[in-house]
């Protein structure tokens, strides 16, 4: 941290490869990590703070799913945390992986806001919860999700209000699988943080995504609606789920203004689903250069984005219609 703080102990350590953005690894609560030289994830969270979920909306296009890359030649790596960023770490050439030490990150505030992306309640949490938690940390490092929710478990047994276990006993239980029984516990979980916690914004970020995904659109505005009034700046996909669900809900004017606000606040290009979605609203309502403007900005930060070649025809078609040379 640039102020010499303790790190939280799930910090993650991104890859973005081809404009893909996904996490890689996890950082312990030293900062050391392990980051698998062929670019494999060892990460297998469920995360809406990536774009690799599908809305579930009949009317917006595909969601992409993560592309793996055979290694990390051509990527870029940074250290992430809800509210903080560190630097790119460019993996220019195969020589760049030659040594074991690829270098310190540091992060640096970015925000500032009502929420807190890290619970006041871990300050406060007893030692044997923490333990748990800590331990709990380790095995989602070591890909280890059976063991790593029973310490959670544990932690919050031992601490109901534990904010932070829960939270992450919610992402684990969302990355399980989707049978309504799961999705009805990890929503359990994330509640319960959100109780303990009621600024503590990361649990908010899953429950919207947990409710566009159901196609319960009513919910999704509603969350994210509370989640920005806590944080406007931080989480861009909350905008994007703001934007599809108003977009189910025929809000088309809101849809449209949430979906520029994510474009807006999505420097990283995390979300081209916005992109895609903003470009899909504009050709609706009849603007043509703006749709196509749009389009060839998706074309531009994602190139390899399995939609790319959806957008090149669509945008071949707009481009037509505006009687423009393709």
């Amino acid at each position: 941290m640039d102020d010499a703080s303790e790190l939280p102990l799930n910090v993650v350590i991104e890859k973005t490869c081809n404009g893909q953005t996904s996490a890689l690894t996890y950082a312990d609560r030293k900062g050391r990590f392990t980051v698998n030289l062929s670019g494999d994830s060892a990460a297998k969270y469920a995360d809406a703070s990536y774009d690799s979920h599908s809305t579930g909306s009949p009317n917006q296009p595909a969601a992409v799913q993560t592309v793996r890359k055979p290694s990390l030649v051509g990527c870029d790596l940074r250290a992430s945390y809800p509210g903080f960023r560190s630097d790119y770490l460019s993996i220019s050439s195969s020589r760049a992986m030659d040594s074991a030490d690829l270098g310190t990150f540091i992060l640096h505030k970015t925000s500032g806001s009502a929420a807190s992306t890290i619970s006041a309640t871990f300050l406060t949490a007893p030692k044997d919860a923490l333990k748990s938690y800590q331990k709990a940390m380790d095995d989602v490092r070591k890909n280890k999700p059976e063991n790593a929710k029973q310490e959670f478990q544990k932690a919050v047994a031992i601490y109901p209000q534990f904010a932070s276990a829960w939270y992450e006993l919610g992402r684990l239980e969302m990355a399980h699988d989707d049978s309504a029984a799961t999705v009805a516990a990890a929503q359990t979980s994330l509640r319960r943080a959100i109780a303990a916690d009621p600024k503590y914004s990361p649990p908010y970020v899953e429950l919207s995504f947990l409710a566009m995904r159901g196609h319960d659109w009513q919910t999704t505005l509603d969350l994210t609606g509370r989640a920005l009034a806590l944080d406007s700046s931080t989480y861009p996909q909350l905008y994007y789920f703001s934007a599809v669900a108003n977009a189910n809900l025929s809000n088309f004017d809101d849809a449209e203004k949430k979906a520029r606000d994510a474009v807006r606040l999505d420097h990283d290009h995390r979300f081209p689903r916005a992109l895609q979605l903003l470009a899909f609203l504009l050709e609706r309502k009849g603007d043509l250069q703006g749709a196509a403007e749009v389009m060839r900005g998706f074309l531009a930060t994602s190139p390899s984005d399995p939609d790319a070649q959806v957008i090149k025809t669509e945008l071949a078609s707009v481009q037509t219609r505006l009687n423009l040379p393709k």
